[in-house]
């Protein structure tokens, strides 16, 4: 059953990806500074009212609000693919400090993803709103930025974890 669903959510994870990969290409328009990720580490109200004025610009602001809904949809993939990929490692590790360290990066996977949905909530109220506030733009950004610490952190250990399993008994 724990491999059905990993392999599904692996496969969720790739259907989404290349349906946002998409989606960024088409807000980009050769442009990435004008990308969905710019967007959500744009920080302030100016470099977010820039961003929405390119994508207005080039009738591409549906595209934007599209990729954050279908983000919620890539949210639940990752979250279940990592914290299920680690769990799975975890049940084979019998070192108590690994161990917890695993605990530890599935809570981190967890919590990215509801940092995740945080974000996109604010990103998304910036479009509709038709222009950013700045307590939206810095709730969005650090937002952001602690998925992308938590997503590094978690996959890092993960990482360390299965390359050296090989050399260490668990």
């Amino acid at each position: 059953m724990k491999t059905r669903l990993l392999i599904f959510s692996f496969l969720g994870i790739v259907f989404s990806f290349l349906v946002l990969r998409q989606a960024d290409s088409k807000l980009q328009n050769g442009k990435t500074e004008f990308g969905i990720i710019s967007f959500e580490l744009a920080k302030s109200a100016v470099n977010s009212n820039a961003i929405i004025n390119y994508w207005k610009k080039n009738n591409t602001l549906n595209v934007a609000a599209f990729s954050l809904g279908f983000d919620y949809l890539f949210m639940l993939f990752y979250a279940l693919f990592l914290a299920l990929w680690v769990k799975l490692v975890k049940d084979k590790l019998h070192n108590k400090f690994l161990s917890t360290l695993a605990s530890i990066a599935i809570v981190f996977f967890i919590t990215a993803a509801l940092s995740d949905a945080v974000e996109n909530y604010f990103l998304l109220k910036i479009i509709f709103d038709s222009a950013a506030s700045e307590i939206n733009a810095l709730i969005a950004f650090y937002a952001a930025s602690l998925k992308f610490v938590l997503l590094g952190v978690g996959l890092i250990y993960t990482l360390v974890v299965w390359i050296t399993r090989k050399f260490v008994v668990f």
